[in-house]
């Protein structure tokens, strides 16, 4: 762990803070009420990422969950993080690896920073994207809001095979195209 402290020294005298990496080489903080991690890989010489964007909690998970796995794709809308489901607590994060080769420590911090500003970005994108569902599965319920709309909706029809629609207007397919 000794080539991460130069990094973890820089942080502190950007932030004022007096961060330590625990003997796993693990770094957790807060950052504006949500959950972040840092992990320290020595065989990969790097630092593990992780900042929690928000809760899924709503009827239409499993559309909230299709935007966040095609941001992923090729990481074209993803900030080039990845973006991940804590099946335990159903919160969803983003995660970035940050290797250090060839990475002064002043440069580390400003990568950081990116990463955790991309994770802001995430976060009201997500709270869009479910404030957006369950619009939908309110409009979708009708005069039976007791029941949610996709299981309604399940019973009584065939499954789709159309692509999720984003609420953000992109075409992560055809992007690709040429």
């Amino acid at each position: 762990m000794n080539a991460a402290a130069a990094y973890i020294d820089a942080l502190n005298r950007e932030l004022g803070t007096q961060f330590a990496l625990s003997e796993s080489g693990a770094l957790t903080f807060d950052l504006d009420g949500r959950a972040a991690l840092m992990q320290w890989s020595e065989a990969r010489q790097g630092f593990l990422i992780y900042v929690e964007i928000g809760g899924l909690l709503g009827w239409r998970d499993a559309e909230v969950m299709k935007h966040l796995l095609a941001a992923n794709f090729l990481f074209m809308a993803s900030d080039g993080g990845a973006l991940s489901l804590d099946p335990a607590t159903s919160r969803a994060g983003l995660n970035f690896f940050l290797p250090i080769y060839g990475l002064d420590p002043e440069a580390f911090v400003k990568r950081l920073d990116a990463a955790l500003l991309a994770a802001d970005r995430w976060a009201e994108k997500l709270a869009q994207i479910c404030e957006a569902e369950e619009r939908l599965a309110v409009k979708e319920s009708g005069p039976d809001a007791s029941v949610p709309a996709g299981v309604r909706e399940a019973s009584a029809a065939p499954a789709r095979q159309a692509a999720p629609v984003d609420p953000f207007g992109q075409d992560y397919f055809g992007m690709l195209a040429v």
